[in-house]
């Protein structure tokens, strides 16, 4: 579901469903690695992280339009990897890697203390969290943006493809003003 406030350039897409899409070539790659049942290790979390990296630059680059973008990110994001896995650990290791992906790129990653369908019921919620999340733009800065930390993110936890030529890319430099 995504929300467009043409008056303020913005638009609220609630990440659940982009979660849906990464989630299902995650298990994919998990089966085909016959890590799925297995206790969340350090291959577990640089597949996640992977995944979670390229789906969500994937989905904000496929976006053709000149709004900002922020995603909303549920208290309680619902994950299928909690049938394999301990569900706690699950939600641990998607919140963690997603703090670590706001930190090193330039997407916009609003943690809600609500539910996107709650926010979007009651009018008066709406619009509170469209401020909270204005000021958070507001203070986002991306303009003097490099994906060097990224980069280096990378090298240090042995994801190639972040590491390598892939913000190099054309189509992923407008990440950073959108």
């Amino acid at each position: 579901m995504c929300l467009k406030f043409e008056q303020y350039n913005l638009d609220i897409i609630d990440f659940q469903d982009v979660y849906g899409l990464i989630e299902l070539s995650m298990m994919n790659s998990l089966a085909g690695f016959d890590l799925l049942r297995k206790k969340i290790n350090t291959d577990i979390r640089r597949l996640i992280t992977h995944h979670m990296i390229v789906g969500i630059c994937g989905y904000t680059a496929a976006l053709k339009n000149k709004h900002k973008v922020v995603y909303y990110i549920n208290p309680d994001i619902k994950a299928e990897l909690s049938e394999y896995y301990d569900a706690i650990k699950v939600k641990r290791c998607l919140f963690k890697v997603l703090k670590n992906i706001k930190r090193l790129l330039p997407i916009k990653l609003y943690f809600g203390s609500e539910s996107f369908s709650d926010v979007c019921k009651d009018e008066g919620k709406m619009q509170e969290t469209v401020n909270l999340i204005r000021a958070y733009v507001d203070k986002h800065d991306t303009h003097k943006f490099t994906f060097s930390k990224a980069k280096n993110y990378g090298r240090k936890y042995g994801l190639n493809i972040i590491s390598k030529d892939y913000f190099n890319d054309l189509n992923l430099k407008h990440l950073v003003f959108n």
